[in-house]
């Protein structure tokens, strides 16, 4: 089994490369940044952004995961183009490349459980439908109905796996607003104050990544079940804010001796409306089909992403 993993030095791209190689895979890693190779591991550096590239020297794959994305709404807000050609015209590139291959692979899309917009339930679900209220949104969207399209049109499998607040692994964030939870930790052992919006009430729903691995695994193994298919995972458990910022501080605290204070902060002008939502997410039919459930609470998530961030 050969598997090609786009946005391979990312949060998510590097536990499951890794994940791959231990399960026996031969890994194509694709990124932007020169990588290291191995026996199992065969690194690529190409931006997906350019076509440039022979895809011809390259084992076909049988999976392929797209993980590589710029991913902050306010840096699509300003520099809609530049978006445009990381998420959405750089997916039809790899998508081109994937046809030419002719063989019919299974492609694994990452989206965003915002594509469904402000719900009038906090519980999101498969079947609640798009209404994306950013640009960035708007690119995942797209994302998805171009898969869909070359599912239809029989050049491979797509299956697309939508994932709420993912925190955890030791990698830094491209962008300021996205990784939250693990700026959070990162500060909390500087001593440095947690901040909040408003009053901090807003609920999420925190995803650990070595769960987000697991349930990209279970996809390879439910290829059948899950082919043509879009799909939200999460937890199914809420979490304020302010809450999950209180754990971090009393798990800092622990380590260090140092108090960690936690505290509102005046939303900045600007903010999507989205970020005010509750969200918490039903993976009910995504696990009836593949098997996958979370593992981690967020306690014991935060407690494995500190030891990841500590000597």
């Amino acid at each position: 089994m050969h598997a090609w993993v786009t946005g391979a030095t990312g949060q998510i791209g590097q536990k499951l490369t890794s994940e791959l190689v231990n399960l026996g895979y031969e890994v194509t890693a694709f990124s932007r940044q020169m990588m290291k190779s191995t026996d199992k591991r065969h690194c690529v550096k190409w931006d997906l952004s350019s076509s440039t590239y022979d895809f011809s020297q390259l084992r076909n794959p049988t999976v392929v995961f797209h993980l590589a994305a710029q991913t902050s709404a306010y840096q699509a807000r300003n520099d809609l183009p530049s978006d445009v050609l990381t998420n959405v015209s750089a997916f039809v590139n790899l998508l081109d490349a994937v046809r030419r291959t002719g063989t019919c692979p299974h492609v694994i899309s990452i989206g965003a459980a915002t594509e469904v917009g402000m719900t009038a339930n906090p519980v999101i679900t498969d079947l609640d439908p798009d209404d994306p209220l950013t640009f960035y949104d708007v690119g995942k969207v797209a994302q998805r109905l171009y898969l869909r399209q070359c599912d239809a049109e029989g050049w491979l499998d797509g299956t697309t796996i939508r994932l709420p607040n993912v925190y955890g692994g030791a990698t830094h964030s491209s962008s300021d607003e996205r990784g939250f939870i693990n700026q959070c930790i990162r500060r909390a052992l500087m001593g440095n104050e947690l901040t909040y919006y408003s009053d901090g009430e807003y609920i999420r729903d925190y995803l650990h990544v070595d769960d987000v691995v697991r349930a990209l695994i279970s996809v390879i193994n439910s290829r059948s079940e899950v082919a043509g298919e879009t799909f939200v995972i999460g937890t199914g458990t809420g979490t304020r804010v302010r809450d999950a910022l209180a754990e971090i501080a009393r798990q800092a605290e622990e380590i260090t001796g140092a108090l960690v204070k936690v505290g509102p902060s005046p939303p900045p002008a600007g903010m999507y409306e989205i970020e005010r939502r509750d969200a918490i997410v039903d993976s009910s039919r995504f696990t009836k089909k593949t098997g996958w459930q979370p593992e981690l609470r967020l306690a014991e998530g935060l407690k494995l992403t500190f030891r990841q961030f500590t000597p």
